[in-house]
């Protein structure tokens, strides 16, 4: 039996490690978007278009 949860919580730490990498790239978008707001580089409605894509 300790040999199943230790598996599982293998599998489960493989899970949130991906999840939390997903979770570091959506944040650098946004950021990014952010400073491309900030620079006038994109308008407020690409960047509220961006931001609805990204939502976390």
């Amino acid at each position: 039996m300790r040999g199943g949860l230790s598996s599982l919580k293998g599998v489960r730490d493989k899970e949130l490690l991906a999840i939390n990498n997903q979770l570091s790239r959506l944040a650098e978008k946004v950021e990014n978007a952010e400073e491309k707001l900030m620079d006038d580089t994109i308008n407020a409605k690409t960047y509220k278009k961006w931001n609805k894509k990204f939502h976390i």
